[in-house]
């Protein structure tokens, strides 16, 4: 594949992966509080939770992530066992996450945070989630067009 094709690719998927982590976090952060309840001005409300993750994991994903994501991809095709493309490429993918967003924080701060890293790693997941359901579209995708030609 060509690597101009494989970035662009990389990029859809940190931007889609921050896309997915955002919401669910705004979506959790939002459900702190019941809807009777006024929101105190120091509280955010769903939109400003989204925007200000997706903001910050997408500079992770891209900056981060998708050089992460290009050296587990090659670390995987040193493996051929199907069982490893199903335990090892997530575990790794997690791992990534923890890592890559410890460093940032570690780089902005002057310590690795725990909770940060943690975070990392979900989001890690959530790019892994839409790495491999994109891969499945683009097959599917790929088998549909032979079967019409």
């Amino acid at each position: 594949m060509d690597i101009l094709k494989l970035i662009m690719k990389k990029l859809f998927v940190a931007i889609l992966g921050s896309f997915l982590f955002s919401s669910v976090l705004a979506i959790i952060a939002n459900a702190q509080r019941s809807p009777e309840e006024e929101r105190p001005p120091e509280q955010i409300g769903f939109d400003d939770a989204f925007l200000l993750v997706f903001i910050v994991s997408s500079i992770i994903s891209i900056i981060g992530g998708i050089p992460a994501s290009l050296i587990i991809d090659e670390i995987m095709k040193k493996f051929s066992k199907r069982i490893f493309k199903y335990i090892l490429h997530p575990i790794l993918y997690i791992f990534a996450g923890g890592v890559v967003t410890g460093l940032f924080h570690l780089f902005l701060q002057g310590r690795i945070g725990v909770y940060l890293s943690i975070l990392g790693m979900i989001a890690a997941f959530c790019f892994y989630i839409v790495s491999i359901s994109i891969n499945k579209i683009i097959q599917i995708s790929k088998e549909q067009e032979e079967e019409d030609n």
